[in-house]
């Protein structure tokens, strides 16, 4: 079903975690956030981001298969730092196809690589793409250097997933949603004889190799697509993210009828976790059709979709220095609604899920720059134009 470059397996030890993450006892207060926008008119933006090599400079990614630079002056640069519109997906109005990932190498300062995830034209397959951005120009990608890593079948439409990053170990991790479409699509998400539904991990750094595999992913023994993966039992993992201090891993996976959730690895922690989909639904049972497996994890959060929104959009865990009421704070929205949540741990070590604020429009993403705040994208299912907002303090 997959077609899976498998290269060689490359052996290295996982990261030690010595960060403690952020504990409190009362709920960060909302009124001293505001969200400020930066650029408009900017059509699906889906991230903004920066890329890790100081410039300031927020990478835009519009879903439609273009990438904008904002450049360090708050500018929005017209020509596009990258533009694959014509080898994306065409989309309709409301669309969970096209360019659906970015993520930046963490030596891009001197190696200049980064990664897209989108639907291809042609069959409507996933696939992750390496450019570089050219040497003549940093705000230009080098079309030449396109190089593909993977590609995946996808059963149906929906379901893509598309998020991509880093791990402090220095590996890249890709989402998969379970296949969409039908009924009989959720069981790829409990089968780890394929990728579908899971959180995968490879080495892009491997020589003369689109990637390498690692020993010690926690299925290497089962074979085939199993050797890739690093977490499974997913709906559709839309975003996810590491904390940059402790390694911890924050997976909004949307759901299907009623719960929406936001599920956690440790970052001192191997992979392995099964998050139940699609047994459960959040925390609550969803087909009992399946056997339940001793090592489902159950989410740190759920809540309804049929009354306080209907997407998750996951964010990221706050480093930055001029909101220091969210510091070491996680913090997602709902694309529906527009509500800004915060997720912590208290003295006690229980989760806390709090509302923060309410941005008034459809959160489409939530990133870091190079200055370590948070940028928020959004945009409108009338017209398809969006734009990008910093989360500011409030004076």
């Amino acid at each position: 079903m997959h077609k899976l470059l498998v290269i060689c397996i490359l052996l290295l030890s996982w990261s030690i975690v010595i960060a403690e993450p952020e504990r409190r006892d009362t709920p960060p207060d909302g009124s001293k956030i505001a969200l400020e926008k930066i650029a408009d008119n900017i059509v699906r933006p889906i991230y903004a981001m920066g890329s890790g090599d100081g410039s300031n400079r927020l990478f835009v990614v519009s879903q439609e298969g273009q990438i904008f630079i904002i450049d360090e002056n708050g500018e929005l640069l017209e020509t596009p730092f990258l533009d694959i519109r014509e080898e994306v997906t065409e989309l309709e109005i409301y669309d969970e196809q096209g360019l659906l990932g970015l993520t930046f190498h963490p030596d891009f300062i001197t190696n200049r690589r980064f990664f897209v995830n989108y639907t291809q034209r042609r069959d409507d397959a996933t696939i992750i793409v390496e450019y570089k951005a050219s040497e003549d120009n940093p705000n230009i990608a080098d079309p030449e250097s396109r190089r593909p890593i993977l590609f995946v079948e996808q059963p149906e439409a929906d379901h893509n997933a598309g998020a991509m990053s880093f791990g402090l170990d220095g590996y890249l991790y890709i989402g998969f949603g379970d296949g969409g479409g039908s009924d009989e699509s959720r069981a790829n998400a409990q089968d780890l004889s394929n990728i579908l539904g899971t959180i995968i991990r490879i080495n892009v750094d491997k020589e003369n190799a689109p990637y390498g595999l690692l020993a010690d992913n926690p299925y290497v023994s089962l074979g085939g697509s199993s050797i890739l993966i690093w977490v499974y039992g997913l709906r559709n993992p839309h975003k996810f993210a590491f904390d940059r201090q402790t390694g911890d891993l924050y997976i909004s996976d949307v759901g299907e009828l009623s719960f929406e959730e936001l599920n956690f690895l440790p970052g001192d922690q191997m992979g392995g976790a099964n998050y139940g989909w699609p047994l459960y639904e959040g925390r609550s049972l969803y087909d009992t059709s399946y056997s339940e497996k001793e090592d489902m994890v159950m989410p740190i959060v759920d809540y309804d979709r049929r009354v306080n929104g209907c997407a998750i959009i996951g964010g990221q865990v706050y480093y930055g220095e001029a909101i220091p009421e969210i510091k070491g704070i996680y913090i997602y929205a709902d694309w529906c609604t527009g509500d800004f949540y915060s997720v912590y741990r208290n003295f006690d070590e229980e989760w806390q899920n709090e509302f923060l604020m309410n941005s008034g429009v459809n959160i489409t993403g939530i990133d870091f720059g190079d200055d370590g705040e948070l940028y928020t994208t959004y945009y409108s299912l009338a017209d398809g134009l969006g734009g990008v907002m910093k989360l500011v303090a409030n004076e």
